[in-house]
């Protein structure tokens, strides 16, 4: 059931059937609830990896929950593999701009599929905005910097 990690929508009814299976394959009594531990077991048979700590605690509300329905559970998994492709996105991006493949991104190989990207902006403005990426400053952008900046929004 890992296949739902690939880049299908995650609305699409292959992708919904698998959750809802994986869902019952974990719901033994078959009331349309699971618990914290079937939870995780599901979840590892429909996306292939275990949920962390924090998000299965938010999900049953720190012990106020004990069980979650079939329609949590999916809305759960959806946004997960949201974020999946989103993150996917992040490193092609990443990889696109780390020109000569040394696990960093020079500010001049950003400016450089910037400019071949979008010709006509400003390179101050791109140049400044890759100097608050750069956490160390040392003119080289990690994943770990790119990744933080995909993640930062602008209000």
């Amino acid at each position: 059931m890992q296949g739902l990690r690939c880049r299908l929508n995650s609305n699409h009814p292959i992708v919904l059937q698998e959750i809802r299976s994986s869902f019952e394959l974990f719901d033994q009594d078959a009331d349309g609830l699971i618990n914290r531990h079937q939870f995780k077991a599901a979840a590892i048979a429909a996306l292939g990896f275990k949920p962390p700590k924090f998000e299965t605690r938010r999900l049953f509300k720190d012990g106020v929950n004990d069980s979650i329905s079939l329609p949590d559970f999916q809305r759960w998994c959806i946004a997960r593999l949201k974020s999946l492709d989103e993150m996917e996105e992040h490193r092609m991006a990443f990889k696109a701009m780390d020109i000569q493949r040394m696990g960093f991104v020079s500010t001049e190989s950003a400016l450089t599929c910037f400019k071949e990207a979008m010709p006509r902006a400003d390179s101050r403005a791109i140049r400044h905005a890759l100097q608050n990426c750069d956490s160390d400053g040392d003119g080289r952008m990690t994943w770990a910097d790119m990744s933080k900046a995909f993640s930062t929004t602008v209000d």
